[in-house]
């Protein structure tokens, strides 16, 4: 049961961590504009899949599932990308 808790903490530490990079400074517009529209689909009253709640609800859980791991790509970039700039920074200055 404690293995169980982990893991759903564990998912919560990483959905949070891609939030809070979505609104950081170093994460760009299209990470920022994937939030919000994703936020503005799930709060939507209409349903790509209308009727009984579990299949209404399929819908809103794939979306969240694709903004997740779009932001989940945009921040493995980020981080190449400060990691090629350190990279980059630390050569010039060895010249």
């Amino acid at each position: 049961m404690a293995l169980l808790r982990l893991n759903r903490l564990s998912v919560w530490r990483q959905v949070l961590r891609a939030i809070r990079f979505a609104f950081s400074a170093e994460a760009g517009t299209w990470s920022k504009l994937l939030v919000l529209l994703t936020a503005a689909y799930v709060i939507w009253p209409l349903d790509l899949l209308p009727g009984l709640p579990p299949f209404s609800w399929l819908d809103d859980a794939v979306v969240l599932w694709l903004a997740y791991h779009a932001l989940e790509y945009l921040m493995r970039q980020s981080r190449r990308h400060r990691r090629e700039v350190i990279d980059t920074t630390a050569r010039v200055s060895d010249e």
